[in-house]
This record gives structure tokens, sequence and C-alpha cells, in this order.
């Protein structure tokens, strides 16, 4: 008797070890693509907010006087608009 348990605490079996290895293979593949989409997500929304306010102090430079309409090139910023129009900042 004792002989039997000590043969069941050698260690895992194979059974276990691949069970175990699926397992966590079907976990990784669902997590690390939603991490990923997170991620750029995350990213893109940082990118989005910070080209935003550099879009509202271009305007605003602009409509102030800071700069006239002949920076923007300089700035590679093209304009829609003809160089004599104003731009104009409309609230959200």
């Amino acid at each position: 008797m004792a002989r039997y348990f000590h043969k069941m605490s050698d260690g895992f079996t194979l059974v276990e070890v691949v069970v175990v290895a699926v397992i966590v293979s079907i976990l990784a593949a669902t997590a690390i693509p939603l991490y990923l989409n997170y991620i750029t997500t995350s990213r893109n929304e940082v990118a989005s907010n910070a080209a935003g306010g550099i879009a509202t102090f271009c305007a605003a430079c602009v409509n102030g006087g800071g700069l006239s309409a002949d920076w923007l090139p300089l700035l590679k910023v093209t304009s829609p608009l003809p160089a004599t129009a104003a731009w104009v900042i409309r609230p959200a």
C-alpha cells in the first residue's frame, strides 16, 4: 500500500499536462486578441485627442492673428478653404 502512494506522488501524468496546455492555449487565444484590440483602441484615442488639440491651437492662432495663412504650408497644414477665408472654431 505504501508503494502505491509513493508511485502516485511521482508527478503529473501526460494527460493532465495536455489538458492544462489546452486550457491555457484556449485562454491565450481569446485574451491576446482582446488585449491587442484594447491597446490599439487606446492608442488611437490618444492620437485623436492630440490631433484635435493641435488643430484647435492652429485654428485659434490663425483666427487670433497669431499666425497668418502664409504659415500654413510651413506647418504642413493644408486648408480646404481659400487663403483669404478665416478659420472658424465651432464648439462640438
